[in-house]
């Protein structure tokens, strides 16, 4: 089987944002640049991605979440500006598989009329009917009209692509175990950059991870990162900025 390439695609980037609200109960005060993707997993038959990108309406909210002190001028990219780096289209897309139903990761589901969207059970039911603690970012008219194919747990998508059950940051979210030429890349489906898995020196010994900030239950989340670090030979967080120029 020959191994799969990752693509981080970016659709969003130069929002400077609060690290903490990546990094639970820590960095408070401190400032981060944030960076969202659309993730194309190349192989031998199907064009996969991960996720869909964010639209422009959604945009100024995002930077009002984040607290972006305007520091830094943001950019968005459409999935035809982000697609067509690598000469494909939004319809040459087969599957796309979700890795959580929060709005700036599906909400441009709508451009992939072609394509099957992969999603949790959990993920799906719970977000048709959320605690309205969660419902801001779970909008029902940005998901219910997409083809989905609904799984349960982990579970092979393609031969080399695999997805893993990861709750926490959302009720089912789920991350994308990837086999590539530097061994097993984890697409971590969880809202979180390179701190949250690789805490500095004075933390690292007292948490191997650290909890997303933004999540549904906290020692869920935990756990899912615990996960991804034990099975990944390299983690792509999901927010982490700079993934697009490696």
């Amino acid at each position: 089987m020959n191994p799969h390439t990752i693509r981080p695609l970016t659709v969003l980037e130069g929002v400077e944002f609060e690290k903490s609200f990546m990094t639970y109960l820590t960095n408070i005060g401190e400032k981060a640049l944030l960076e969202g993707y659309i993730w194309y997993i190349q192989g031998p038959k199907e064009n996969i991605i991960v996720d869909t990108g964010v639209k422009p309406e959604s945009f100024t909210l995002l930077r009002a979440l984040f607290k972006d002190s305007g520091a830094h001028q943001p950019r968005f990219y459409t999935p035809e500006e982000a697609l067509g780096r690598i000469g494909l289209s939004p319809q040459d897309i087969d599957l796309v598989i979700v890795t959580h139903l929060h709005f700036d990761h599906i909400e441009q589901g709508e451009k992939y009329n072609r394509a099957k969207f992969i999603i949790q059970r959990d993920e799906l039911d719970y977000a048709l009917n959320p605690h309205p603690s969660q419902a801001l970012f779970l909008q029902k008219a940005t998901f219910e009209h997409l083809n989905f194919e609904v799984i349960e747990g982990d579970c092979e998508i393609v031969p080399g692509v695999k997805v893993l059950l990861t709750p926490g940051h959302t009720h089912g979210g789920q991350s994308v175990a990837v086999k590539t030429d530097k061994g097993t890349t984890v697409i971590a489906g969880l809202c979180t950059i390179n701190e949250n898995f690789y805490p500095p020196d004075h933390l690292k010994d007292i948490m191997p991870v650290i909890t997303p900030a933004i999540h549904k239950d906290p020692c869920q989340a935990y756990d899912s990162l615990l996960r991804i670090k034990e099975i990944a030979d390299t983690i792509y967080p999901l927010q982490q900025s700079g993934l697009s120029r490696l």
